[in-house]
């Protein structure tokens, strides 16, 4: 075994059996069967210290940072799009000479809603951590599927990236420690961003980032048909049919387009997955089945299964999981 986390696992209701019976710590896997024992498994109640925003949490985030909203990163006929930028006033453990490591933050929302300012009241304790670790964050908009259809948000979200490397020196970014994270349907533009940019041979290594972090995303949109209930997961109503303009399974080619486990290589970044057992909207085995996609491309991952959580739970901005976070970003992103 080496230095990272490895998560390896079989799938099937077998696997799924095995992966839900027992107790794991957060960070300490207990099992000795091969087939969870590299699994981070939580136990903890739902919404046991998980945090929403509150005011003492944004109070501490605007202690620690200088806000430069509604900064314009690209220009469309219709509209304008624009990421809000934190810059750290502290910086204890970055090396400034270098520049501050950057964190892009994608928002979620069913790609039908959401905005850049979520990021800060639906994660504080995360945007707090990363301050407090000298990142510079930016929390991006991206083209909704009620303007647009794939690929705009993901041509937007690489734009995005584009800008920031772009303007590293202006912003005092460090643009060979970028990071990209984001929750449910931003986990999956953040882990589309990564995955497209780094299989790539376009790009070059500054502009990859090097390190994903995801909240009960989605990587398969083809399989989203089997896996979630049959009233949703044939209606052109859906989230991910508005998405792509029809369900997956009428458009495959698009929705394998759209899918990060088709775009999975030995140069995907580290990935860090964290989802929910109760998640109705993004079915767990969404994380599960991308686990094994990375696990087969040796690339170093990390996956926490969370039992008794739902989607959007509070709990995974808890102290636990922003730890989590820290750590793996410490060793990927150091």
């Amino acid at each position: 075994m080496s230095h990272y986390q490895k998560s390896t696992m079989l799938i099937g209701v077998l696997a799924l059996n095995l992966l839900f019976v027992g107790a794991c710590s957060a960070t300490t896997p207990t099992s000795s069967n091969p087939a969870v024992s590299n699994i981070s498994k939580n136990k903890q109640k739902s919404r046991v210290d998980g945090s929403s925003a509150n005011s003492e949490t944004l109070k501490a985030i605007e202690a620690i940072s200088e806000s430069q909203l509604n900064v314009p990163y690209k220009t469309l006929a219709n509209k304008t799009l624009a990421m809000d930028i934190y810059l750290p006033k502290t910086d204890i453990n970055a090396d400034t000479t270098k520049g501050h490591p950057l964190a892009i933050w994608v928002h979620g929302g069913g790609w039908k809603r959401g905005d850049k300012a979520d990021f800060p009241t639906r994660n504080p304790n995360v945007a707090k951590a990363l301050l407090e670790e000298g990142y510079v964050l930016a929390s991006i908009n991206y083209r909704l599927s009620s303007e647009a259809q794939f690929p705009a948000p993901l041509e937007d979200s690489k734009d995005a990236v584009q800008f920031l490397l772009d303007n590293a020196k202006s912003y005092g970014i460090d643009p060979n420690r970028m990071v990209i994270m984001g929750r449910s349907a931003g986990g999956h533009l953040a882990t589309l961003t990564a995955t497209q940019l780094t299989a790539s041979k376009q790009t070059t290594s500054q502009s990859m980032p090097k390190a994903v972090i995801s909240f009960f995303g989605l990587y398969d949109l083809l399989a989203l048909e089997e896996q979630k209930p049959s009233r949703t997961s044939t209606s052109r109503k859906a989230p991910e049919s508005l998405l792509l303009g029809n369900v997956p399974s009428a458009v495959p080619e698009l929705a394998k387009m759209a899918s990060p486990i088709n775009f999975v290589t030995p140069k995907t970044p580290p990935t860090l997955l964290m989802h929910g057992v109760m998640d109705k909207q993004a079915p767990v085995k969404q994380s599960l089945d991308f686990a094994v996609a990375l696990e087969k491309n040796n690339v170093p991952h990390k996956t926490i299964i969370e039992d008794k959580a739902r989607h959007s739970d509070p709990i995974f901005d808890s102290k636990a999981y922003v730890e989590q976070v820290m750590a793996f970003l410490k060793v990927h992103n150091p």
